[in-house]
């Protein structure tokens, strides 16, 4: 009831025809219902839809812009790469919300409103919105986006599972697939039917410095002080630079903030469950550093952490491990929703860590990965959006 097509092509309208084509032919029983389309950032996204959903009849179809596609083959990330994912099945609900950029509680809350009406439990929720903000006033700020849905869905749903799309590694570009066309500015909910069982794992690779740090003055997603001092000076004395350090070595997507669960007591190197933030602008002069995302605040204790290129290998391989391990006859699908900035060249690495998780396909098993801007998968209760990780999802079907 899943199939899966792929394609690495500069012609726009060609692409989706031949994945709509090729998609459509290995579908086992009947007509799709729906299809995911994830798209490089060089394609013109309106075409690439527009050519696959006139072979495919007007389904609804999902996703947007993505840096790259992962394949049992392994990792590609020109910007021409195109893959689409179709479903036999049809989902009970696809929503969507528009204007998001610079309104994310209230856009969310509207979406999580009309989520409600469809939930309950156990349902999956698949969730995509346009990252770069159209108005080129920067990013949407995820975490209260999802904070605006919880507010009206309530804790019960733990399974949002998705992702932030970014068309470029600069995160400059975008589109998204609403269900309706080709949009810019707008968030869209898929509810999986309830029939089908999910299974996360959420994959980092960081290494804490071992100090713990209070966050004593913030402001939406900057930093202003730790410990009362200013949170700049902080993480130079953790990583042990100068001022004149840090001209050389730029703190920016290369320095983290973590935050443990207050309950949880483990050892400072395991790093599972912690909410993790890729620090991506600094000031000197001001002393703030800027995150992604806006829920580290005031009162919060934080570590300081660095990208481990090793760490990330070690857990891809017991991601991989764990998929092989209950991948059956059950098994629908596979998703491998992974952070843009772990590709080998931005990451350090000779080779991706994708091509470990590729390796672990189970033969026949329908799959489909992609580079984004944030990562959504559920931690501590209730799902959120990731930094530095790698979201590896198969849906089973109920027993």
């Amino acid at each position: 009831m899943v199939a899966v097509a792929h394609r690495r092509l500069t012609d726009s309208i060609g692409s989706g025809f031949e994945l709509a084509e090729e998609a459509a032919g290995s579908l086992s029983h009947g007509v799709p219902a729906w299809g995911l389309l994830v798209v490089g950032g060089q394609h013109d996204g309106a075409e690439v839809l527009a050519s696959a959903s006139e072979r495919l009849g007007g389904i609804p179809i999902v996703g947007g812009a993505c840096v790259g596609t992962i394949t049992t083959a392994g990792a590609s990330y020109s910007g021409f790469e195109t893959a689409l994912m179709l479903f036999g099945t049809p989902p009970s609900a696809i929503l969507r919300e528009r204007g998001i950029a610079g309104n994310e509680y209230a856009a969310g809350r509207r979406l999580g409103v009309a989520l409600s009406e469809h939930l309950d439990g156990s349902s999956t929720v698949l969730l995509f919105y346009d990252t770069p903000r159209a108005d080129g006033a920067g990013l949407v700020v995820g975490s209260e986006l999802l904070d605006g849905i919880y507010s009206a869905i309530g804790e019960a749903t733990d399974c949002v599972l998705g992702a932030g799309l970014i068309g470029d590694p600069a995160c400059t570009g975008g589109f998204i697939y609403t269900g309706d066309g080709c949009e810019r500015d707008a968030v869209v909910a898929v509810v999986l039917p309830a029939a089908q069982v999910p299974t996360v794992d959420v994959m980092h690779g960081i290494l804490p410095l071992g100090a713990v740090h209070e966050v004593t003055a913030a402001k939406g997603t900057r930093i202003h002080e730790l410990d009362g001092r200013p949170a700049v000076q902080v993480l130079m004395d953790d990583l042990g630079i100068s001022q004149a350090d840090l001209l050389d070595r730029p703190l920016a997507f290369s320095v983290l903030l973590g935050r443990r669960a207050d309950d949880v007591r483990v050892p400072p190197s395991d790093t599972e469950g912690m909410l993790i933030r890729l620090i991506v602008a600094v000031d000197p002069q001001a002393g703030w550093v800027q995150l992604f995302e806006s829920d580290l605040g005031v009162g919060d204790r934080v570590e300081v952490m660095l990208r481990d290129p090793h760490g990330i290998f070690e857990t891809v391989a017991k991601g991989a491990e764990s998929l092989r391990a209950r991948a059956d006859q059950t098994t629908a699908f596979g998703l491998y929703i992974d952070c843009a900035g772990r590709i080998a060249p931005f990451s350090g690495t000779e080779e991706d860590e994708a091509t470990v998780i590729a390796a672990g396909i189970p033969p026949g098993m329908p799959f489909l990965g992609f580079y984004v801007g944030r990562e959504i998968a559920p931690i501590r209760g209730r799902s959120r959006p990731h930094d530095w990780s790698g979201v590896l999802l198969t849906m089973a079907r109920a027993a």
